[in-house]
């Protein structure tokens, strides 16, 4: 490898440089935000403070977790739909690799998603037979 080449940072390393970039992105005095953008981000705490109210009780009325579950996923498109447009004003390159990101992400969820609901579905069956 020749020696005037730079050598690549870890996957976690940069993962981690990342974040801290974000998270100064976010602090930062010259980040303009929309007034939508304010009401998305309401909207998704709401969601998810609906969603850990349906997770810990879930023999609630059934008209409330159908509000609840309407709610949730209307204010997640909502948030999505109200930030997407940005990609629009990305090169190429930095387009494929955003909804390469997405498209981890959605996995991601579904992992955890899917093994959440294993979990539960287990823990429920390990005590219906105590």
């Amino acid at each position: 490898m020749e020696s005037n080449k730079k050598q690549r940072r870890s996957c976690w390393h940069s993962s981690l440089a990342a974040l801290q970039f974000i998270n100064e992105c976010y602090r930062g005095s010259d980040a303009k935000t929309r007034k939508m953008d304010h009401i998305t981000n309401i909207l998704i705490i709401l969601a998810i403070t609906l969603t850990t109210f349906c997770i810990l009780f879930p023999k609630q009325n059934q008209i409330l977790y159908l509000f609840s579950d309407f709610f949730i996923g209307t204010s997640i498109i909502f948030y999505i739909v109200n930030r997407f447009g940005i990609v629009t004003t990305l090169d190429k390159r930095q387009a494929v690799l955003i909804a390469e990101l997405l498209l981890g992400f959605i996995c991601l969820g579904l992992y955890i998603a899917s093994n959440f609901a294993g979990l539960t579905i287990w823990i429920r069956s390990v005590v219906q037979i105590h």
